[in-house]
């Protein structure tokens, strides 16, 4: 788990004065008040983050040296990312959602029941897209009720699945 890790997408400017709407693909979109600097889809080189504060699902991002919408408007539909080793370990609760792509999902009462194959935006929650040993996929809502926790070292995350979700 080295390297570079998505963590969001700029979305949109906010304000006049430099701030962007960056859409996370993390778990808590608060995350983002740990992170010292983003880097851009393409390059290394490190931004630093001067503040941070939230707007509904969104991360509301000012940027060291980027403080007018002229600026700003440069980095808009541009991919975020940090380094993996600058995010720590990660609890059983914790994931981005690139990093967990083919992970093998483990039902408390069906065992094994296939892949992630990736994650995506609902209109409540995130849902996690799971490919079977068929080919076809479902969705699991990623809420505690489902979400049980995920083994990051083995590669595996274990939910409790209700009757019809597959």
């Amino acid at each position: 788990m080295n390297g570079k890790m998505l963590v969001g997408k700029i979305v949109n400017t906010h304000g006049l004065k430099g701030h962007l709407k960056v859409y996370p693909y993390t778990t808590d979109k608060e995350e983002f008040d740990a992170f010292e600097y983003l880097m851009l889809e393409g390059s290394d080189k490190k931004l630093g983050i001067k503040s941070v504060r939230y707007q509904k699902n969104m991360a509301v991002i000012l940027f060291e040296g980027y403080d007018n919408i002229n600026d700003a408007e440069k980095l808009k539909n541009k991919d975020v990312y940090i380094n993996r080793a600058d995010l720590g370990d990660m609890d059983e609760d914790t994931f981005i959602y690139s990093e967990i792509e083919g992970y093998a999902v483990e039902d408390e009462t069906h065992g094994s029941v296939g892949v992630i194959k990736s994650v995506t935006s609902g209109a409540a929650q995130d849902l996690i897209v799971v490919e079977k040993p068929d080919g076809s996929t479902f969705m699991i809502p990623s809420v505690k009720e489902f979400v049980k926790g995920f083994d990051h070292e083995a590669r595996v995350l274990r939910v409790n699945l209700i009757e019809g979700i597959m």
